[in-house]
């Protein structure tokens, strides 16, 4: 099952910038390899990596949010 970057950073697809940094940063701290060491949190954390990248940016964000 396909989850949406939104639901990866368990914010809304109305969230505020400052949100989704909270959330990213969050999420980072929990799952982080430094912290964890299992395969899933490396998986976990890739997953948070790649949503934060598109949605922290304005124009990758209204283009993901047109697809």
């Amino acid at each position: 099952m396909t989850h949406s970057h939104y639901h990866t950073l368990e914010v809304s697809p109305h969230a505020s910038q400052a949100e989704i940094k909270q959330a990213y940063r969050r999420l980072a701290k929990i799952f982080h390899p430094d912290s964890n060491t299992t395969i899933t949190d490396h998986e976990r954390i890739a997953g948070i990596n790649a949503a934060y990248e598109v949605l922290s940016d304005p124009q990758q964000r209204a283009h993901y949010d047109r697809q």
